[in-house]
């Protein structure tokens, strides 16, 4: 699945290499695609200003059910599992949300607008990028550690069986750095 700049989300079938269905009816561009574990979609909007509203849809049987919003674009999405969903948005708040329930779980506000985020393999921790990094606790999304650096992070991974993460700038350099 992708969103496209003309408030739309196409569904395809990559194995047949066709568009399967199209869900309309955003009022925004569709910015950001998630996936549960369940294979629920969820697809979030994006606009030019934090003046517009922006929310974030479970698509269920073509519908689109609203699960929550950020003032301004959404450009954090990240399913936790079958449930859990983190965002954040041009808006600097993050929020935990629980999908089949559609309601806020928690949230925080931050000092900065996360471009990207990744989320711990044990699921206890997100990591939200800017000119900088800012490590959170979840579900409850205090605070543990904040970095700075030069550049913005555009992404960023947890390195499988360690404490450290990597950050992609817009600069096109990468940072290793250790959450221990």
């Amino acid at each position: 699945a992708f969103g496209t700049g003309r408030r739309k989300a196409a569904i395809w079938n990559f194995q047949t290499g066709e568009v399967e269905r199209i869900v309309r009816g955003f009022a925004h561009a569709v910015g950001l695609i998630a996936f549960a574990p369940d294979g629920k979609l969820l697809c979030a909007e994006r606009a030019k200003t934090t003046a517009e509203p922006c929310e974030i849809y479970l698509i269920h049987d073509g519908r689109r059910l609203p699960v929550g919003r950020h003032d301004g674009s959404v450009t954090v999405l990240k399913m936790l599992d079958a449930e859990r969903l983190l965002s954040a948005g041009r808006d600097e708040k993050a929020a935990m949300w629980h999908v089949g329930e559609r309601r806020q779980i928690s949230a925080q506000g931050l000092t900065f607008w996360p471009r990207a985020a990744a989320v711990s393999p044990d699921a206890q921790h997100a990591l939200f990028t800017h000119r900088g990094a800012a490590l959170y606790h979840l579900p409850d999304l205090e605070r543990v550690r904040v970095w700075s650096s030069g550049s913005v992070g555009r992404c960023a991974v947890f390195l499988p069986g360690t404490e450290s993460f990597v950050i992609g700038s817009a600069n096109g350099k990468t940072h290793v750095y250790d959450s221990a």
